[in-house]
């Protein structure tokens, strides 16, 4: 019997964003007891449905078995002192002299600026899309939102990334439409809008379409005066056919339809690519602890790849994990923003150093060689990349653990 544990995912995400950090003793144990709470709900919730957590979806089944090594790794002890201080180039400030947070950051009204935007971005959308002012317009208001949020983290000595949810996920969509994924959005939206009849109904009321950061693929409310229909913002690449199929199995109710479909287009490389890039914009900053996994350390995987098969001359982008585990796109190398984000789903104990190595070196080709325009479109996987990419030591074995690695979060 498979059932499905709301919720264990972001849990496990949040547990290894924290393990990650540096931790007081105290902090640790006040972990560590987390960590085994988790892991007890999970066992105690399989046991009440009659079955084990083995049977458990593949991400949820992953995230159980994440929750059993973190709890190994927080009952070890840490090692302090030389090794700290030496990679940082001398000895580390006093604690007292490190302005940290005073806790998580309070945005008011970030989620209803969003709620709004999503709003107006579907009821404006042929004015908008079609009169360059209202564009700017639009524009200029998510731009103010993300900076004035950007300034208020500042004051409140802290990141985005510390924000509480929902205000995490509004601000990440609201920087991402900011960093040029307007235009897209805009795109997108149109294509849904071409699939629907012309007076944009559904099963009797008019369609409210939201693209935005989601804790689900999809969902729908019924009000009185429409349909909520919200999707997730790595829809962002489906065509007019997949929302024309989308919406005529809401109004034949078919909802298995339409949630096998989102299943099947969260599964692409485009979607996963395009959630990476929104998470990359409220990942911690990169200052070499949020970089080491609870397994795996993406500076000491920058080095290795580095030194042993690019001579030591390229110099280091930003890099930061992922906040939640994808699928089937491990790594993103965001060209604007020199920035690698790393899949959650590599900082596992099953993932050899191999594999981080491979992505690593993937993601710096695309930085070394960049993008190359033809045909009207820039391409990044060029021949030259693929080339260079199977001159990788171990290319075949590292293609092997990921293709196995895909089969068992997809499971």
């Amino acid at each position: 019997m498979e059932i499905r544990i709301k919720g264990l995912v972001a849990t496990v995400n949040a547990l290894r964003q924290r393990l990650s950090r540096a931790l007081s003793d105290a902090e640790r144990s006040h972990l560590a007891r987390e960590v085994r709470s988790a892991r007890q709900w999970v066992e105690a919730t399989c046991r009440e449905a009659g079955t084990t957590p083995a049977h458990l979806p593949g991400p949820s089944r992953a995230a159980y078995a994440a929750l059993r090594e973190m709890e190994k790794t927080a009952l070890a002890p840490v090692a302090t002192g030389g090794a700290v201080a030496a990679s940082a180039g001398g000895p580390c400030a006093p604690a007292e002299a490190l302005p940290g947070p005073a806790g998580p950051p309070r945005v008011k009204n970030l989620v209803a600026a969003a709620n709004w935007l999503a709003d107006h971005l579907w009821l404006k959308l042929p004015q908008i899309a079609s009169n360059g002012r209202e564009r700017q317009a639009v524009m200029a208001r998510v731009r103010r939102t993300v900076a004035e949020t950007r300034s208020l983290c500042t004051c409140q000595r802290s990141t985005p990334a510390d924000l509480v949810e929902p205000s995490r996920s509004a601000f990440a969509w609201l920087a991402f439409l900011d960093a040029g994924g307007l235009d897209a959005h805009v795109e997108a939206l149109l294509r849904a809008r071409a699939a629907l009849t012309p007076d944009l109904r559904v099963g009797g009321l008019p369609v409210l379409l939201h693209l935005r950061t989601t804790s689900v693929l999809w969902k729908v409310r019924r009000f009185s005066n429409c349909l909520l229909v919200t999707c997730s913002e790595g829809f962002l690449s489906a065509d007019s056919e997949f929302w024309r199929r989308f919406f005529e199995s809401m109004a034949l109710n078919a909802r298995d339809v339409a949630a096998s479909m989102a299943r099947d287009q969260a599964a692409t490389d485009e979607f996963n690519e395009v959630m990476l890039e929104v998470e990359s914009h409220v990942e911690p900053p990169d200052d070499g602890r949020s970089i080491r996994g609870v397994f795996h350390d993406l500076s000491a995987s920058f080095d290795r790849v580095n030194a042993t098969l690019l001579g030591g001359t390229m110099d280091r982008p930003a890099l930061a994990w992922s906040r939640s585990a994808t699928v089937r796109t491990l790594g993103l190398y965001i060209f604007s923003r020199d920035r690698i984000v790393v899949s959650q789903s590599l900082d596992d104990a099953s993932v050899p150093q191999l594999v981080l190595d491979y992505v690593m070196y993937h993601e710096l080709l695309h930085k070394k060689l960049g993008l190359s325009r033809y045909g009207g479109r820039s391409h990044a996987h060029t021949p030259e990349f693929r080339n260079l990419e199977r001159a990788f030591p171990g290319f075949a074995e590292a293609q092997v653990h990921i293709e196995s690695l895909v089969k068992r979060l997809r499971a």
